[in-house]
């Protein structure tokens, strides 16, 4: 399946907790289809704004977070719907313990642009409110998931 990976790096925020969950990002289309590298720079982008907000999630690299707390996390992208309501993007997003064997998330989000069409900008737009928006809801329970401790992925 093609993926667009990358070592997360962005603007210093709040000082990362020593046990951090470290999140590692991929970015994949749904059905195998390739996500535009140009594409995935600027999801990486968003994504790093949002990390370097948080003391409870940190970038591969980070310093004094152990290593421990490592996730891959796949951000699975459906391609956007235009219907009456507007614009509708829909992203999953799952995180695998490092070694690949445990699931330790499992979240979605679907968001829609009242009057959007379905344009290169505007679907990026939704898209990058939706790669924060899943960090946000991952963020309120990232200090309990405990990689290689349990393998039931947390909704």
């Amino acid at each position: 399946m093609p993926t667009a990976t990358a070592v997360a790096t962005g603007p210093a925020g709040p000082p990362k907790d020593a046990n951090a969950l470290i999140i590692e990002p991929v970015f994949t289309a749904k059905g195998g289809g390739k996500v535009p590298p140009e594409t995935a720079a600027e999801l990486l982008k968003a994504f790093n704004v949002r990390l370097a907000a948080s003391s409870k999630m940190a970038g591969v690299g980070a310093a004094g977070v152990s290593a421990a707390r490592h996730v891959v996390a796949t951000f699975l992208i459906e391609a956007p719907v235009t219907d009456e309501k507007g614009l509708t993007v829909k992203m999953g997003f799952t995180g695998v313990e490092s070694l690949g064997k445990c699931p330790i998330f499992d979240l979605d989000q679907r968001l829609t642009m009242s009057g959007g069409k379905n344009t290169a900008a505007d679907v990026l737009e939704l898209q990058k409110a939706a790669v924060a928006a899943l960090l946000e809801k991952l963020e309120q329970t990232a200090s309990t998931l405990k990689p290689k401790a349990n393998c039931t992925a947390s909704k």
